[in-house]
């Protein structure tokens, strides 16, 4: 074992191998002498060790077993109880004369209507002697109830709870947990058990529920999500028909995409859980929406047999943390068993606000600014939509904190901690604003429009909505680099340029367009289990060597964001389309006056993997909430994003004022891999293309060269001109104010094509360009 390995209040007793033979579950027992004992499976049986001395433990039992790498383990009374995937049926311990003597049998008791119980996933035990199987073959793998109180030796079964397939499960006196995977947790009413009743179902934030826990109190509720990258979740239960997600954890210090939460438990206000390749963790539940690491120690010493692709399904398995003594196992599914001494230690807070001074009265707060705690392990947290930001570290002391926005000046400060306490710090930062007003064309106010920040081609997280009066202030990380992306629904949107701080007036061209830069009213109104539609930045995910979520949104529009079927995910498989349909529909447009519709828009559709021949597709096709009309129906997988122009007439299907667009997407049986994007949408209604023959020469105006590249060159004899660049459809993709001499306008963010340059002065056009 390295000493380079990630501990923290945390120190190791004794460590036993097994050779290829390593460990899955693991639980403790305590015998009625008071003796500790640890109980590990291994690949080829059970072996029970005793531990008066936690540094050197004895091995008092093992019993051999078909080789089988999932076994599990719970203890009653004087009595351990284990299952296993194979043959060996539930291996019952009687450890009533231990240490000298144990006893065992394999039991394969007859269900009732069921047949004879072979193998079983996993146990679990409550405190008033009921014993729960999980994941059996019998019963769809649903969970089965039996009583050992009359006599532990020979459970009596009781009944069958729910009708899934359960994972695992957990039970208080009064509820029972049970983690469904993909179907997420259940919770039963089990206070009379020939009455169980069932109260909810939710689903967790990595939709793979493996494991369940609650507090001590029983009114906070743990999970973990079996899955690559997941988390350990935390919800109030106070009312079990009403579950509320409070906060999710992950491991910052070592999180690489792929780090796989498998079980935790609760110890007075600690939980402690065992993760794949981490090892053993602590965390200080005091505030369960401010979770802090205070002990760890990474069982998983052989990094370099990580593969870079795939799950990570190595290192520690089970951990064991209710002994009296304090001690605590853990077993590695690659080292064995651990045997460990914590000290349960206090976290220390970090929380406050991050916050534009706006005035000497007034305050804005600032999400997804990112606050640091400098220290060897990652201590930090993302504010919230108020600028609410909450983190910790294990450690008392003066600490330098520092707040990151990619929007916003650096700024640090010095804090002071200490253990159990929470510290409270604002950063403040005092940056401009520019007020402004949106009109339409006869001068009317347009409310509530989206107005949002691009600062140096990039997107930020800053973005406001116009009143009434269609009036907005927005806050600048700074004049220089920052425009203003602005867009109502009913409009095509705007890019404008600052130069000052004065107030500015922009006016908006009818029509329906959306580059997805902002929430405008799209909705997705039917969802598969998972890979739904989104608006995001894509992130990028693979299949050998294709690209299956898309790697960027339609280039050289009006954002960087785009509607995809679910985004990014460590592994292909993460997120996209599974089991269903997903549906995204259009706000309601109003075609009524119009005789034609040019339709534009960009979609992206992968559709691979699987054991058989891909059977998905993506359509996009126009409603009038009677009747549709198909516009695109693709079952070719291809990366990248495709550009659609349809011509659509009022003869082809009837123009109302309730026309919207939908694009759906699919996963049928069998699945496959599943992924759809949609951007750049664009209505032309009563429109034709550009007549390029309406050119009228200017002489003030001279435009070169003609044939470019990127650069084009504006000659003006007079100040203050605005010039326009116009694509085949009319539609103003630059805008720019000159003066006189020569300006330079950069194309390179426009595709290849025809334009158009026109000036605020020239009844047609000064120019035509094609662009190379």
């Amino acid at each position: 074992w390295s000493n380079a390995q990630a501990k923290l209040n945390m120190e190791l007793q004794s460590h036993i191998t097994y050779g290829d033979k390593d460990g899955s579950g693991c639980w403790g027992h305590t015998d009625q002498n008071g003796i500790e004992y640890a109980i590990i499976g291994v690949l080829d049986g059970i072996r029970i060790y005793s531990l008066e001395d936690p540094k050197n433990p004895i091995e008092r039992l093992f019993i051999p077993g078909a080789e089988n790498r999932w076994r599990e383990i719970r203890s009653w009374g004087n009595f351990i109880y284990v299952t296993t995937e194979g043959p060996d049926g539930v291996t019952i311990i009687d450890a009533t004369q231990a240490p000298g003597n144990f006893t065992f049998k394999r039991w394969f008791p007859d269900i009732p209507g069921q047949g004879n119980l072979g193998s079983h996933h996993s146990i679990n035990l409550d405190t008033l002697g009921y014993l729960y199987l999980n994941g059996t073959d019998l019963a769809s793998g649903a969970v089965l109830l039996f009583d050992l109180n009359n006599d532990p030796y020979n459970p009596e079964f009781k009944t069958v709870i729910g009708n899934v397939y359960t994972h695992d499960c957990y039970a208080t006196a009064d509820y029972l947990f049970t983690a469904d995977l993909g179907q997420g947790v259940a919770i039963y009413d089990i206070k009379d058990k020939s009455n169980i009743v069932f109260l909810t179902r939710f689903a967790t934030s990595s939709n793979f529920a493996h494991n369940a826990w609650t507090s001590d109190d029983g009114l906070t509720l743990y999970t973990t999500d079996e899955r690559s990258g997941a988390y350990v979740d935390i919800y109030d239960i106070t009312d079990p028909r009403n579950v509320k997600f409070i906060n999710k954890y992950r491991n910052k210090d070592s999180q690489l995409g792929k780090v796989i939460p498998h079980n935790t438990y609760q110890v007075k206000n600690w939980a402690v859980t065992s993760w794949y390749t981490d090892g053993i963790l602590i965390k200080d539940m005091t505030r369960p929406d401010n979770v802090v690491k205070v002990g760890e120690y990474d069982t998983f010493y052989d990094e370099a047999t990580i593969q870079n692709a795939g799950s990570w399904f190595y290192g520690c398995w089970g951990v064991y943390p209710f002994f009296k003594s304090g001690t605590i196992i853990g077993s590695d599914i690659n080292a064995g068993l651990w045997v460990l001494k914590p000290e349960y230690k206090r976290a220390s807070y970090l929380e406050g606000r991050v916050l534009i001074k706006k005035s000497e009265t007034e305050f804005i707060g600032i999400p997804n600014a990112t606050v640091k705690i400098i220290n060897e392990r990652i201590a930090e947290d993302e504010s919230d939509q108020n600028g609410v930001y909450k983190t910790g570290l294990f450690g008392s002391g003066q600490y330098k904190a520092y707040v990151i926005h990619p929007d916003f000046k650096f700024d640090t400060a010095y804090i002071n901690l200490s253990e159990g306490n929470v510290t409270e710090h604002d950063f403040i930062i005092e940056v401009p604003t520019i007020k402004g007003n949106i009109k339409n064309a006869n001068g009317n106010a347009i409310p509530f429009s989206s107005v949002s920040i691009l600062k140096d081609g990039v997107q930020s997280d800053i973005s406001v909505s116009s009143d009434i009066n269609g009036e907005f202030e927005i806050t600048l990380p700074e004049v220089e680099g920052s425009e203003l992306l602005i867009a109502s629904w009913g409009y095509k949107g705007k890019l404008v340029q600052l130069t000052n701080l004065d107030e500015i007036s922009v006016v908006l061209e009818e029509g329906y367009q959306d580059d997805f830069f902002a929430d405008l009213g799209w909705i997705n109104t039917q969802k598969a289990q998972t890979g739904n539609w989104e608006r995001v930045i894509p992130i990028a995910t693979t299949f050998g060597n294709q690209t299956a979520n898309c790697d960027n949104d339609v280039p050289n529009d009006l954002s960087n964001y785009a509607y995809v079927t679910g985004n990014g995910g460590a592994n292909p498989g993460d997120n996209d389309v599974d089991n269903g349909v997903t549906k995204l529909e259009s706000p309601l447009m109003d075609f009524s006056k119009s005789d034609t519709a040019q339709i534009s828009y960009a979609y992206w559709f992968f559709n691979d993997g699987g054991n058989s021949l891909a059977n998905d597709n993506l359509k996009v096709y126009l409603s009038n909430n009677k009747t549709s009309i198909e516009l695109t129906l693709t079952t070719t997988s291809i990366s990248s994003w495709i550009y659609e122009n349809k011509l659509v007439t009022n003869d082809e299907i009837e123009f109302t004022d309730s026309m919207k667009i939908i694009c759906e997407t699919s996963d049928t049986e069998p699945g496959h891999l599943v992924e759809g994007g949609f951007d750049n949408f664009n209505v032309i209604l009563n429109s034709k293309l550009v007549n390029t023959d309406n050119i009228s020469l200017n002489e003030n105006i001279k435009v070169y060269p003609t044939i470019v590249t990127n650069i084009i060159n504006i000659s003006s004899e007079t100040d203050n001109i605005t010039v326009s660049i116009l694509d085949i459809y009319g539609r103003q993709v630059v805008s720019k104010s000159i003066n006189k001499g020569v300006s330079i306008l950069n194309l390179s963010n426009l595709r290849t094509g025809i334009y158009f340059v026109k000036t605020g002065t020239s009844k047609g056009f000064v120019s035509k360009i094609v662009k190379i």
